[in-house]
């Protein structure tokens, strides 16, 4: 049987699961099992928990946002990811020179965030 993840995975049109299977898949990364399957370790890695802004549901909700998973983690951010409460499922990335030690705004600088 089908876990739902993978049934969800199906229900993608082409271009959605084309966009996911292209996101970072850490095959090769130490402490990686091998063996399971691309589309779990794609998720496991690049997933992210969404908050439930009150919600008292008990349920973990997670989920993979393309543009947001694009970006790298550093210890002295340039920018930020937050969730907004007016909508719970988006994440709003901003890019902020004022987070970073080196000169603000130059074009084409890579977006990176803490978290």
């Amino acid at each position: 049987s089908l876990n739902s993840w993978e049934k969800d995975f199906l229900k993608m049109e082409k271009k959605l699961k084309e966009d996911y299977m292209d996101l970072f898949d850490p095959l090769g990364s130490a402490n990686v099992d091998p063996f399971m399957p691309a589309k779990l370790r794609i998720f496991e890695a690049n997933r992210v928990d969404i908050e439930s802004n009150g919600s008292t549901d008990s349920l973990r909700k997670e989920g993979v946002y393309k543009l947001s998973s694009r970006i790298n983690h550093s210890c002295s951010p340039n920018g930020s990811a937050e969730w907004r409460a007016e909508a719970p499922v988006k994440i709003e990335v901003r890019a902020d020179p004022e987070l970073h030690w080196c000169p603000a705004g130059q074009l084409g600088e890579e977006t990176a965030a803490t978290g």
